[in-house]
């Protein structure tokens, strides 16, 4: 990582804006994965644009969990006040919860990836009549 954008750790005093993204971070997680979870039999209403964003936005999250799990370690040595301590302990267990969250949203967007719009308007017509026929092809719903 280029000096620049090396992480500006954070006084405890940051503790409660850390835990409000921590806590948000969980909660756009579970709404994000839920809403993959019911387009997976429904590709084809989304598009690669939307899926890249997705992507993207959680790709960014992955690397944000690893220097938040650093800044509560480095709260962590610096021997906080006892409810500081409970806070760090609670926040370090979300974003043990967060990580699988945030794979299974990047896998669920990878698989949803292969049935999108986009794959659709891909194919020949003759590919996507005979796709219809053999009932390859999501269902309406």
């Amino acid at each position: 990582m280029p000096p620049s954008e090396q992480p500006h750790w954070q006084p405890i005093s940051q503790l409660p804006l850390i835990a409000s993204l921590i806590d948000g971070g969980v909660t756009e997680a579970m709404a994000q994965r839920q809403i993959l979870t019911e387009a997976r039999g429904r590709p084809h209403l989304l598009d690669d644009a939307t899926l890249d964003r997705v992507d993207q936005v959680y790709g960014e999250e992955q690397q944000w969990l690893g220097f938040c799990k650093e800044q509560l370690r480095r709260w962590q040595r610096d021997q906080p006040a006892p409810a500081e301590e409970r806070e760090i302990a609670r926040l370090a267990m979300e974003i043990e919860r967060l990580k699988p969250l945030v794979a299974e949203i990047l896998a669920l967007s990878a698989e949803i990836r292969t049935g999108t719009i986009d794959r659709i308007m891909e194919m020949s017509d003759l590919e996507l009549g005979l796709k219809a026929l053999l009932g390859q092809l999501p269902r309406r719903s």
